[in-house]
């Protein structure tokens, strides 16, 4: 196409001689940065800002391709994080959240994984993350309603990427899947790069109140960063730790096998597992993949936290195959069947009260799979209540749901007639 050239009005040319003399200024500032940090001074940011993650949510993506740790997604793309800026009372308050997405058991895997949102920043992969598209409005404890949610709404909101398929916890570097291909296995370094980089440039070391959450697999990374805040923030006078749906069990399937510690303990070796400190500190070298599993981990956090999940949770279940992991609409169908036992609100046994019965009634769920899940409950209850005190506090569900706290549930779900939002303010504000 051949273009034109058009002729300039008086007004025009004062206009383009202006952004002339700004693109001056702006250079000769740039060359005297750039003398700056050649005479050994600090940059002024390692992160750049990215694009705004959906129209009305206030949250931008920032990327930090110069961090200082170097750390990288699996694919070697630069780590970030979402931010939306707090404002009116919330101004000082800080809410750290870490994303859910299940984790990579082998360098394979972990391949898989870098072509997708959970392994990448790169933009047309963080195009499709679910979070880009949520009504943020209606998101439970990250809600910018202060309707459904009035003690966090206005809160700064930090949430880092999760491409590192290690819950934030490896740092096991660069790995080679193949003579050409490799993957980043830099969790550890990642978290590390975003509080940093929240800490020096967003105001986080200014915080008068924190608050860490994660769901899932963010959850467990809460367990490992939650006694490290204090020192980080020492501004702040109230830090907190919360997990969603992530009490995951080390506990024996419908075969009686632990399928679920064979899968953390290819994790922890694969990604070089950094554990709660002081858990890692007092297990054996052999046996850090203890520290995954909060039932071990969670009596050696000191700062306040809070565990939030379902008795019989349809995922946990899954991925400990005490129901088959193939199957959602089956889970739910034989969670529905087991929760409508007649007599298991007042305890639950470890078996059908009438076998017989349960197997010639058509169940869903099998006798095998029943006995499962029943002693998953049983043992969810029996060590979460068995850990609660003045420093841990429990909300756990009569529900199938895993995640609770980022959806309508936040307003919607109970226990001793008391809402999950109402709870979690109480023991945050108040305890």
């Amino acid at each position: 196409m051949i273009s034109r050239r058009l002729p300039v009005s008086r007004p025009f040319r004062r206009i383009r001689s202006l952004l002339l003399l700004t693109v001056v200024c702006l250079s000769a500032a740039s060359l005297g940065a750039d003398a700056a940090r050649k005479k050994g001074k600090k940059k002024p940011t390692e992160s750049i800002p990215g694009p705004v993650v959906a129209a009305g949510t206030g949250l931008t993506l920032t990327l930090l391709p110069n961090n200082r740790y170097g750390a990288k997604c699996l694919d070697g793309s630069p780590p970030g994080y979402f931010f939306r800026p707090g404002f009116g009372s919330g101004s000082s308050s800080w809410h750290v959240h870490l994303q859910y997405g299940g984790w990579c058991y082998t360098l394979e895997k972990c391949q898989e994984r870098s072509l997708t949102w959970l392994g990448s920043s790169n933009a047309d992969l963080q195009n499709q993350n679910p979070w880009k598209f949520a009504n943020w409005g209606y998101m439970g404890i990250l809600s910018i309603n202060p309707v459904t949610n009035p003690r966090f709404y206005n809160w700064n909101l930090v949430v880092p990427i999760y491409c590192d398929g290690g819950g934030f916890a490896g740092r096991a570097g660069f790995k080679n899947v193949s003579e050409t291909e490799g993957v980043y296995l830099d969790g550890w370094k990642i978290i590390k790069a975003v509080l940093t980089d929240v800490t020096d440039y967003k105001g986080l070391k200014t915080a008068s109140q924190v608050l860490l959450s994660g769901v899932s697999a963010g959850a467990e990374a809460v367990v490992t960063l939650c006694d490290q805040l204090p020192a980080l923030v020492p501004s702040a006078k109230t830090t907190k730790c919360l997990m969603d749906s992530g009490f995951f069990l080390d506990a024996l399937d419908m075969n009686k096998r632990s399928a679920f510690r064979k899968r953390i303990q290819l994790l922890a070796g694969l990604h070089v597992f950094v554990g709660n400190p002081r858990c890692s500190r007092a297990t054996n070298q052999t046996k850090k993949w203890k520290c995954f599993f909060p039932e071990h981990s969670l009596p050696f956090v000191r700062s306040p936290f809070f565990v939030v999940n379902s008795l019989f949770d349809g995922k946990a279940l899954n991925l400990g195959n005490q129901l088959p992991e193939s199957n959602n609409t089956f889970t739910y169908q034989c969670l529905s069947e087991i929760m409508a036992m007649p007599s298991l609100r007042r305890s639950i046994p470890s078996t059908p009260p009438n076998e017989l019965a349960w197997k010639n009634s058509n169940k869903k769920c099998t006798l095998s799979a029943t006995r499962a899940v029943l002693a998953y409950a049983q043992k969810m209850w029996t060590v979460v209540g068995a850990m609660e005190d003045k420093k841990l506090k429990a909300f756990l569900a009569w529900s199938s749901k895993h995640g609770i706290m980022v959806d309508s549930s936040w307003v919607g779900m109970k226990e001793n007639g008391k809402v999950l939002r109402d709870v979690v303010a109480e023991w945050y504000f108040n305890s």
